[in-house]
């Protein structure tokens, strides 16, 4: 009962016109508490789903935000979540026009190689993927392209 309240009030927080980005980031900050009171079936069929739309949002602190938090929260949902949902939008990130959401979406995929949620041909794959912003020109998406591989090594 306690647990259909909150996400009824989840949903009406993120889905509500007045909704501003300053609420959504601030359900971010403590997503991965909401998932574990809300429990692994909760959170993939409600708060993923609600997450992963934070990703159209034209503020990318937000998008942003999403990424810093992602890896925690997939180390709750499990692989299967991650393989189907997360993973595919962290990819899509690397392409992002904002260098601080590919940095958030690199640093995420090095988090999440750290959780061993992916097989090892994953992680190369991903890899194939992150090898090219080796090249970036800027710094900080260098440096996070760097730690993904070294990730790779722990």
């Amino acid at each position: 009962a306690l647990q259909e309240q909150i996400s009824r009030l989840v949903v009406h927080l993120v889905t509500d016109v007045a909704s501003t980005t300053a609420v959504k980031r601030s359900l971010l900050s403590e997503v991965t508490t909401l998932a574990l009171f809300l429990r692994r079936q909760n959170t993939n069929d409600l708060l993923l789903p609600l997450l992963i739309t934070f990703l159209n949002d034209r503020d990318p602190s937000l998008r942003a935000a999403f990424f810093e938090r992602v890896a925690g929260l997939c180390a709750l949902v499990g692989r299967a979540a991650l393989q189907a949902f997360v993973l595919p939008c962290i990819l899509q990130a690397l392409t992002d026009v904002e260098e601080t959401v590919v940095c958030a979406a690199v640093n995420s995929l090095s988090r999440l190689s750290e959780v061993a949620l992916h097989t090892r041909s994953t992680l190369l794959d991903i890899g194939s993927k992150i090898a090219p912003l080796l090249c970036h020109p800027n710094s900080w998406v260098r440096h996070s392209s760097i730690n993904y591989f070294a990730s790779l090594e722990r």
